[in-house]
């Protein structure tokens, strides 16, 4: 199916029809990208962006890329390790990230191979690892976006009133449009959401979970078989957030908040809040970059940047720029609201 007209992006045609630059090293491309006027400039990349241990034994750069998706480098966050520790705590996750991600500083750009962050569980019986890849959490904040424009957006429909509430979270169920046409809602039902503003908040974030209810699964979720290497000690069963499932946190998010007043789920949100100057990096690197592929065809030839090699650009422009310029929204820098970003992509037919 096609794609709604507010997600369309650029073809690999149209972008070589741009005046077109083309680089050798991997050194410097944020700013190279960065640089680039969206409307009439482009880049060619000529040069592996994903660590070479991805490309061993494939017989394509997708199945590399397809690789490094699945068993990529994500940056653990020192989140509290214990319920304990958690109650004691006084950092909300935003702080948490820009601390870790604040290590990143002593390593050169172009050797910050990460696909995104990961956290674990601290309650409850599900303590798989979660994972939020860099990607994701900018399509999450472009569905959410795009939601708020119409007459029905996000459906949000919390049941919180049973008395785990305090210790466990709510349910909530959300209702997402798809980013195709003719493509039915997703139905979500998210587990413990934070929602009583007490300590154990701290702990109950870190167990949000995710099931789609009704209606067909988003491909990408439905085909992230997982396995870990042959003699990786890690398990294999983790659990990956996806677009919808951010866009849905960012609804319930709102409702609370505008509802009631309460802004605990949006301080002990778990995903990264993307500045609209991360979001025109991101909208640069879908639509105004190719990359040279030698595996495509006899000849080689250029195609569009993969969802693998964006996470890892992103990741970069987060060491390049700093958290705070990319993974926080500021009110007084940023657009007024998330809904409120700029995603119009110039000259898109």
């Amino acid at each position: 199916m096609a794609k709604k007209s507010f997600f369309k992006e650029k073809s690999e045609k149209e972008i070589r029809e741009l005046n077109l630059r083309t680089v050798f090293s991997k050194k410097g491309l944020v700013e190279k990208i960065l640089e680039l006027n969206p409307a009439s400039e482009g880049l060619e990349i000529r040069v592996q962006l994903l660590p070479g241990q991805f490309y061993r034994n494939t017989q394509s750069w997708k199945q590399a890329s397809n690789k490094a998706l699945k068993h990529g480098g994500y940056i653990p966050l020192s989140q509290p390790t214990t319920i304990t520790e958690a109650l004691k705590s006084r950092r909300l996750p935003h702080q948490i990230r820009k601390a870790d991600f604040g290590q990143l500083d002593s390593i050169h750009e172009d050797e910050i191979n990460l696909i995104g962050y990961s956290f674990k569980p601290i309650q409850g019986v599900d303590r798989r690892k979660r994972l939020v890849p860099f990607s994701w959490i900018m399509e999450g904040a472009r569905i959410f976006a795009y939601s708020e424009r119409l007459k029905k957006g996000i459906e949000v429909k919390p049941y919180d009133d049973a008395a785990k509430v305090e210790q466990e979270g709510a349910d909530v169920i959300v209702i997402v449009p798809s980013r195709k046409k003719r493509q039915r809602r997703y139905t979500i039902r998210f587990k413990h959401v934070p929602i009583i503003d007490n300590q154990r908040k701290r702990a109950i974030c870190w167990s949000l979970d995710t099931n789609f209810e009704r209606g067909e699964e988003p491909r990408h979720k439905t085909f992230n078989i997982r396995y870990r290497f042959e003699h990786d000690r890690e398990g294999s069963d983790v659990k990956v957030f996806y677009p919808h499932e951010i866009a849905g946190y960012l609804a319930i998010a709102k409702h609370y908040a505008a509802k009631e007043g309460n802004r605990v789920p949006w301080d002990m949100n778990p995903f990264a809040k993307p500045s609209q100057k991360l979001v025109d990096f991101y909208k640069r690197i879908t639509n105004n970059v190719v990359i040279y592929d030698p595996t495509l065809g006899k000849s080689g030839g250029t195609r569009k940047i993969h969802i693998a090699e964006e996470c890892l650009l992103l990741g970069r422009a987060v060491r390049a720029l700093g958290h705070d310029k990319t993974l926080f929204w500021n009110p007084e820098r940023d657009p007024k609201t998330l809904a409120d970003y700029d995603w119009t992509i110039p000259q898109v037919a």
